[in-house]
């Protein structure tokens, strides 16, 4: 799943909650502004995994200190930890190994760094709270074969 810049839909049906002060989708990604908690964004998802599977996002970050990516299933929730460059748009790839299962959501959270300092803007004099930004620019899912022998050789 890759995102489009489009007038469709902002968050192309992805959810807000906690600490998320915007979500929308800009540059081919979509944005989400975090501001003093920790924030997410979910979206409902139907994949049947009989023989578990792999989840592959492209990430990045800025003024984030921490980061995850959560799949729901039946069973409970699988977590990875995202690992987010220092450096503004250095997108990194983050995988998750799913175990056999029913999956209903995909979750991507962040919680931004402690102490982000207010900026005065200059053509008004007001001063704004500078946001933690996570980038999500696309997600897929690889099933894993059901067996062996279900892959094709020669």
């Amino acid at each position: 799943m890759r995102f489009t810049d489009d007038f469709v839909s902002l968050s192309d049906g992805w959810t807000p909650a906690g600490g998320v002060t915007r979500i929308e989708k800009r540059s081919a990604a979509l944005v989400m502004e975090i501001e003093r908690e920790t924030g997410s964004a979910t979206k409902a998802v139907n994949w049947d995994l009989p023989a578990g599977g792999v989840v592959v996002a492209e990430v990045a970050g800025r003024d984030l200190a921490t980061g995850r990516m959560v799949v729901l299933s039946d069973q409970g929730e699988t977590v990875q930890p995202l690992d987010i460059s220092s450096q503004p748009f250095a997108f990194r790839f983050v995988q998750l190994r799913l175990p056999p299962g029913r999956y209903r959501s995909l979750r991507i959270e962040g919680t931004p760094r402690a102490g982000l300092s207010h900026s005065v803007q200059r053509s008004t004099g007001l001063a704004v709270l500078r946001a933690g930004r996570l980038f999500l620019r696309g997600y897929t899912v690889y099933p894993v074969p059901a067996s062996p022998r279900a892959v094709a050789t020669r």
